[in-house]
Order: structure tokens, then sequence, then C-alpha cells
């Protein structure tokens, strides 16, 4: 089984790491990009959960749902944003922006009253430090490089 763990991880971290350029480089229009791409991931999602988790879907309160809906107009307005986002900015300031999620869960986390550990907030500066050299973040600015960079963070 960690063998297949590990196969699946790494096609996990293949599809994760080109999906900016990829999307990037396309010729169809950006929102129909990401449409087909939240599309045709729920639909593999939905049926590994239905396969695997039947029961527990059937069992769902009305509230449990409502909170996955609610995720999933999140990760819409992600994808509906980010991009078009490639289409102004570099791809790699998308991804070191991307990179910044880690910061803003915390940041979320620490608002609700959660304590954040001093380690915690140190990993997350190793890990954007990494982000930031691997992609070498483009710092030229423009109107339009800062319009693709807001709508990253959409």
């Amino acid at each position: 089984m960690p063998t297949v763990d590990a196969l699946l991880l790494g096609v996990a971290v293949l599809a994760v790491s080109t999906s900016g350029p990829l999307a990037r480089e396309a010729g169809a229009p950006t929102l129909a990009i990401a449409f087909w791409r939240t599309i045709l991931a729920s639909a593999v999602i939905l049926a590994f959960a239905v396969l695997r988790n039947r029961d527990e879907l059937r069992g769902l309160r009305r509230a449990e749902l409502r909170t996955a809906a609610v995720a999933g107009a999140l990760l819409a307005l992600h994808f509906g944003t980010w991009i078009p986002s490639l289409s102004f900015t570099s791809v790699a300031s998308s991804v070191a922006l991307v990179c910044t999620q880690p910061v803003w869960a915390a940041v979320m986390a620490r608002a609700r009253g959660e304590q954040i550990v001093t380690v915690t907030w140190l990993g997350i500066a190793v890990a954007l430090s990494g982000a930031l050299l691997l992609t070498g973040i483009d710092f030229t600015v423009s109107a339009r490089a800062l319009f693709g960079d807001a709508l990253d963070k959409g």
C-alpha cells in the first residue's frame, strides 16, 4: 500500500505542478477551463465518494450539505479567478501567490481564537521562502500584472 500511496502522491504533485502552465497555454477561454476543471474533478471525487462512502453520504445533515455547497462555490470562485489571472500575470507570480494559502489559513485560525504555535509560523516561512526561491517570483510591476495578481488572490 505505501507504494500505491507514493505513486498517487507523485501523480497528484505532477498534476498540480503542471496546472498553471497548461492552463495558461490552453487555447480555450479561461472561464471554460475553470468550469471544466471543476466539473471533471468533482465528477471523479463524487464517484469515489459514492463507491466508498455511500452510507455516510446518505447520512449527511442539511447543515453539512450546505457547508459542502459553500465550499464548492468557493472552489469555483478560486478557479474562476485564478485561471484568468494567468492571462495577466506570470505563472511564477501566480504560483507564489497561491503558495500563500497556509498563511491565510493560519491567520483565519488565529482570528477564530485558535493558538498557532511558533514552529508552525516558522514552517510556513520556510515553505514560502522555498516557493519564492523556486518560482523566481516576478517582481516587475505593471497594471496588468497587478490586476492578474489581484485575481489570483480573489
